[in-house]
């Protein structure tokens, strides 16, 4: 599915929404609560990647919405960050082993190899994940300095790509997105850098070729490399992606329409990959229905909380590969939602 672009992120609003969820941040996995008689007591964590993510910034908000409103009396939802998929996976195994409720906002992909048992630094597969629905999108834009002669995904053949860190979902939607394109991971030089920040600077020093720079569009990291340098985006080629979808359905492709970005004159498309709302197969069905209709019933609070927000029955059930849970299956059933797995 293709998105368009939107509004500009306010911080403030943000800074201020994530104080006041109640749920909020623990450095440390969720302790035990207890079942009685078909309802849970205790803290409910929802496992992000770090604070300043995307889907740590939609889960905090919808946490606050759960507990302010005690869509689950007893429960108390708490947005936990972590250092990403394998760490989620791995609170995900032990709340499972414990009997006890648990969400994740994760890489798409991250959620298929774990269950398949492909997630090397997860061995094993984590069967008993199951999958709830969509919840947001990262592009990879793709960023040379204006001047370069690289024009397609074709040129980087032989050239020094910045990446975040190899084995990342970024890197590995990249790795796909060059395989697609003809060139396979030996025939360019990927250069691990700490941060989008370094990729930056790499990119602006020249001691890199191309870089990566993830976000929803538009996506601040690639607006702030635009306040310095003149730069351009490599788009994907549109006439290959209606395939590489439907090989790789954890992945999408995203128009940014022109002047989105400083110096983009033209529509491109790039590519993205989708994170997903996950839980285990012991959590409650009720709690995964009623924690799937909070979001459909917030959708403009949420919007709010973060404009890239677009949870609609036509998405919920985007990038979704692992089986979904019964109470997600029955609320899609009860709203009319078709699902095709």
């Amino acid at each position: 599915m293709k998105r368009a672009s939107v509004g500009i992120f306010s911080l403030i609003f943000i800074s201020v929404m994530l104080v006041a969820c109640g749920g909020g941040d623990s450095s440390q996995p969720a302790t035990n609560g207890e079942e009685t008689e078909g309802s849970f007591s205790g803290i409910v964590p929802v496992y992000t990647p770090g604070s300043g993510g995307i889907n740590y910034i939609i889960s905090a908000g919808l946490a606050n919405i759960i507990n302010n409103e005690k869509v689950l009396p007893g429960a108390s939802f708490a947005t936990e960050a972590t250092n990403g998929t394998s760490e989620i996976v791995q609170y995900m195994s032990e709340r499972h082993q414990q009997g006890m409720p648990a969400f994740g906002g994760i890489g798409a992909l991250g959620a298929d190899q774990a269950f398949n048992g492909v997630l090397e630094p997860v061995p094993g597969e984590h069967d008993y994940l199951r999958g709830i629905g969509y919840l947001s999108y990262n592009a990879l834009h793709l960023v040379v300095r204006e001047n370069s002669p690289i024009q397609s995904f074709e040129d980087l053949a032989g050239k020094r790509v910045g990446v975040a860190a190899i084995g990342t979902p970024p890197t590995e939607l990249l790795e796909d997105l060059m395989e697609a394109h003809g060139v396979s991971k030996d025939d360019y030089q990927p250069l691990p850098l700490s941060s989008f920040t370094e990729i930056q600077e790499a990119v602006a020093n020249g001691s890199v070729d191309a870089g990566y720079l993830m976000g929803a569009i538009p996506a601040p990291t690639v607006r702030e490399i635009t306040q310095t340098e003149n730069v351009r985006i490599i788009p994907v080629d549109p006439s290959i992606m209606e395939t590489f979808e439907s090989e790789h359905p954890y992945y999408s492709s995203v128009d940014i329409p022109a002047g989105t970005y400083p110096g983009q004159d033209e529509d491109i498309t790039i590519g993205a990959f989708y994170s997903i709302y996950i839980t285990h197969e012991q959590t409650d069905d009720e709690m995964v229905y009623k924690f799937l209709e909070t979001i459909m019933n917030n959708t403009d609070g949420l919007k709010d909380i973060h404009p890239t927000f677009d949870i609609v029955p036509e998405s919920v059930t985007e990038g979704v590969t692992i089986p979904y849970h019964p109470g997600a299956l029955k609320y899609f059933e009860d709203h009319g939602i078709e699902v095709q797995q």
